[in-house]
């Protein structure tokens, strides 16, 4: 049975999703860009969670007979008051990082 729930501190499930989507990320970079140094995982994924905690921000688990499978993160945008002068006030979310164990695709 999958399960999707507000993450509460597994600190060590964020990162370790986020090394595995670090690492098929730079599989697939042909132009050999990226890469994923020691502590890649911990300091994106410590960084991650101050902007979610900084802008009303949200993270989500989803687990398959608790394991988890996969994670979404993403935070509140607000219209800036310098761009209030060519658009209307608006809130809007932005997703910030989406990642589904390949086995659960599709």
């Amino acid at each position: 049975m999958l399960t999707v729930q507000e993450y509460t501190g597994e600190k060590k499930v964020l990162v370790a999703l986020e090394e595995e989507l670090q690492d098929f990320l730079v599989q697939k970079d042909s132009l050999h860009f990226l890469r994923r140094l020691p502590k890649f995982g911990e300091l994106y994924i410590e960084e991650l969670l101050e902007k979610v905690q900084s802008q009303n921000g949200k993270c989500y688990i989803a687990k398959y007979q608790k394991i988890p499978v996969g994670m979404i993160v993403g935070i509140i945008q607000e219209t800036a008051e310098n761009e209030l002068l060519g658009t209307v006030y608006s809130k809007y979310g932005i997703v910030l990082e989406l990642m589904v164990k390949e086995k659960f695709r599709g």
